[in-house]
This record gives structure tokens, C-alpha cells and sequence, in this order.
């Protein structure tokens, strides 16, 4: 309620929105928010990529 006046209710909505979605849940993470500008961008949605193949990441054969 105290963000209101100085960024407005659209932007304040849209901050808590996108603090809900990555589970930040306090007053510190939505002000940050506003602060960086990033209730006004979409989040990047996560994509799997190709699995990393390096000699010491272990199969799921190893824990059979």
C-alpha cells in the first residue's frame, strides 16, 4: 500500500503479480521489483536445453 502513491496501483499490481509467480513474498523483493523496473517486462519463460554431457555428470544408471 505505501509503493501506491509513488509508482501507482497498475505497476504495484503487476509487481506483487510477478513476485507471486517467482515466490518473493515480502516487501523488500516487490519494492526491488518496482525499483528495477521489471514489473514492466516479462519474465523469461525457463527452457530445457539439450542435456549437459560432461565425463563427471553421472547417468541414472549409476544409481541402479
Amino acid at each position: 500500500m505505501k509503493l501506491a502513491p509513488q509508482h501507482g496501483a497498475q505497476r504495484l499490481e503487476a509487481a506483487c503479480g510477478r513476485a507471486i509467480d517467482i515466490g518473493a513474498h515480502s516487501y523488500t523483493c516487490v519494492n526491488s521489483i518496482l525499483k528495477n523496473n521489471l514489473d514492466r517486462k516479462r519474465p523469461e519463460k525457463a527452457t530445457d536445453g539439450p542435456p549437459i554431457l560432461h565425463q563427471n555428470i553421472r547417468g541414472s544408471g549409476y544409481f541402479h
